[in-house]
């Protein structure tokens, strides 16, 4: 805006004040587009061809320029622009126009010179078209020139504005030029404060395996790499954003190929580079090195080690930043990679010499278990001490309530468990779920087909041979009667008679056998009770059993009642030993179904064998007895929690008990 009122106030040409304000508004937006690619990040080349464009569009030039100064102080032409008419400058003239340019830039001030014509500075315009330039200054220093070839045949006052129009413009150069600056002064800034980020970082440890792998990845992270590899006597020691590297890949194998043909070179390696022809053997592992990985973009720096000050040709490592753009190293890229480079070498450079101390790790345990006794951390450490020890002894000395907890189950002290006496079928069922029943009742009656037919058949013989019997007998009574003299045929007789007695006994003891195996398919209670199994007829009705399955499960209910439960098989010495020390070893048990009421027994039997629970772990069974009027609803196989009192001992042992098992069992023994 400022450049625009300036630009109105300072321009006074017919040419620009004529009625018709098109060609004022025209420049005016020219001037402003100008005035928005000042502030546009963008490069001289860039900026410059817009503002020539702009520049010749507003006051109709010939030919427009602009000239930078390198390095060097030298002045060479960033980018001309031209009209259709103009004829081109031939190198001779570009050389005079170098040359008077550089003395319009030395003494910092615009210039205006008529056709072939000199100034008293040894400016000199080689040109036939009128000359304007106007040095760009910032800070005392021309940083850049603006050229301007206008018609010789215009009015002085056109030229002058040209002449006015052009200092807009070079302010507009100023502005971008000190915009750029600005860019620039903070991209360092913050380039600074990233370098001096990675050197702390970098330094903060001097483990060497923890110093490469921070080298690797704050590395790409400082110069926006994809990737960043760390080698060391020509092997990958890290990868950035990998946590483990395999060296057998071929990826790594094709760089540690390719760094020890840069090492043996001595330079560091930066592909694409126009500038640099690279030797075959190095071309050619580098080009197979990027068809393994297909990075475009590559370079590869040793690492020189640092002695007073000075860096040395052995290196102590290579860094290869990869991307995957293709394109060249920029200068700022490269300066940002150096800089890392030189931070990375002293870290790596210590952790390197560190790591090769012997008995370093001796060394790292000495210091970290002398650390709390160093003359600050003392009066902690005494402290810290002092409550560890009373800590202990309050572990040892200190009694508290042993107790061995378990789970168990509520049960009728009188329960009978009814099992099939035979492989059968079940053909009637004579209870329900909580029946009550009494001693002798026949709860189910099975029906077994062979023992049916075995008694058929044993029915059916003994009647067969009763009536041979019968024959037998009445033709003995006739032989008898006719008192025949043939004795063998009576001694047959008899002696068949016998025989048939002798097989209806034996099939009378078979039915009897028979009759008792069909009276015990009639399944019957042998005490008073309540039937506990649940879904009796959709579990049993017509159901094939076999021999010793339990069928069904009676007990006493308005009896006595009992708590089992299971110790495990390391605690009942415990359990064991505190009951020879007492009459009547305490128990205490709180059911699931009412949390929060404790009941009190005491250990009644303790198992003498030790079994498998049906959770597969060694247990040891026991039973306790309590007062059935202290629960007021007692159903069989309530859950109940449960603590054996088994004394006082020192807290530390209750506490720490299982580990000190663990110990005692796996550790010590």
């Amino acid at each position: 805006m400022a450049i625009l009122i300036r630009m109105r106030k300072d321009i006074s040409s017919p040419r620009f004040n004529d009625d018709d304000d098109g060609p004022w508004r025209e420049i005016e937006e020219l001037v402003g587009e100008a005035a928005v690619l000042a502030r546009q990040p963008m490069s001289n080349r860039e900026f410059f061809t817009e503002l020539l464009r702009r520049l010749m569009q507003a006051t109709g030039a010939v030919s427009t320029a602009a000239w930078s100064l390198d390095g060097s102080n030298r002045l060479r032409q960033e980018y001309r622009t031209s009209s259709a008419t103009a004829s081109s400058l031939d190198d001779t003239t570009l050389a005079c126009l170098q040359a008077s340019l550089s003395e319009v830039a030395r003494h910092h001030l615009p210039r205006m010179l008529a056709p072939h014509s000199v100034a008293p500075e040894a400016i000199e315009n080689p040109t036939e078209y009128a000359l304007f330039a106007c040095p760009v200054v910032f800070n005392g220093n021309t940083v850049a020139v603006l050229e301007l070839l206008h018609y010789e045949d215009a009015s002085p006052a056109e030229l002058q504005s040209v002449e006015e129009l052009l200092d807009v413009f070079g302010d507009v150069a100023l502005d971008f030029h000190r915009d750029r600056k600005l860019r620039e002064y903070h991209n360092r800034e913050q380039s600074w404060a990233e370098l001096d980020g990675f050197a702390e970082r970098v330094h903060q440890s001097l483990d060497w395996k923890a110093t490469c792998y921070a080298v690797g990845n704050e590395a790409a992270r400082v110069t926006g790499c994809e990737r960043v590899s760390v080698l060391h006597r020509r092997r990958v020691l890290a990868i950035s954003g990998i946590d483990t590297v395999n060296r057998r890949s071929n990826a790594s194998r094709s760089l540690e190929a390719l760094v020890r043909v840069v090492e043996r070179s001595g330079d560091p390696l930066w592909h694409p580079n126009e500038d640099e022809t690279l030797p075959p053997q190095l071309q050619q592992r580098l080009e197979a090195y990027r068809d393994c990985t297909h990075v475009r973009s590559v370079a590869v720096l040793p690492l020189r080690r640092v002695a007073k000050g000075e860096q040395q040709r052995k290196s102590v490592g290579v860094l290869a930043f990869e991307r995957f753009d293709g394109e060249p190293w920029t200068d700022a890229q490269r300066r940002r990679v150096e800089a890392v480079c030189r931070h990375a070498a002293p870290a790596m450079q210590n952790a390197s010499e560190l790591s090769g101390l012997p008995l370093l790790w001796l060394s790292r345990l000495a210091e970290y278990l002398l650390w709390p006794f160093g003359l600050r951390q003392l009066p902690k450490t005494a402290l810290l001490i002092a409550a560890l020890v009373g800590g202990i002894a309050a572990l040892c000395l200190v009694p508290t309530d042993f107790v061995i907890d378990g789970r168990g189950e509520l049960q009728p002290a009188m329960q009978r468990h009814i099992f099939a006496p035979a492989d059968a079928v079940i053909e009637s069922i004579h209870v329900e779920h909580s029946g009550k029943v009494a001693a002798g009742d026949v709860l189910l009656e099975l029906r077994d087909s062979e023992l049916d037919f075995k008694m058929a058949s044993i029915l059916g013989d003994l009647q067969t041979q009763q009536k041979r019997l019968e024959t037998v007998r009445a033709r003995r009574l006739n032989f008898a009667r006719l008192n025949s003299d043939d004795s063998t045929e009576f001694d047959d007789l008899t002696s068949e008679e016998e025989r048939l007695k002798t097989t209806i006994a034996s099939l009378a003891e078979q039915k009897e056998i028979v009759s008792r195996q069909l009276a015990e398919l009639s399944v019957a209670s042998n005490i008073d009770g309540e039937v506990l199994t649940w879904g009796i007829d959709e579990i049993l009705k017509s159901r094939a059993v076999r021999r010793g399955e339990r069928l069904l499960t009676v007990a006493d209910t308005d009896g006595e009642w009992r708590l089992e439960m299971w110790i495990a098989d390391h605690d009942v010495e415990h359990v064991i030993h505190a009951r020879r020390q007492t009459e009547e070893l305490a128990a205490s048990f709180v059911l699931a179904s009412r949390s929060g009421t404790a009941v009190h027994g005491h250990v009644e039997q303790i198992g003498m064998a030790t079994e498998m629970t049906s959770e597969g772990r060694p247990g040891v069974r026991v039973v306790i007895a309590f007062d059935r009027h202290d629960v007021e609803s007692l159903r069989p196989g309530t859950t109940a929690f449960v603590k054996i009192h088994c004394g006082r001992r020192a807290i530390g042992y209750v506490w720490f008990r299982e580990v000190l098992e663990v110990v005692r069992t796996r550790l010590l023994f």
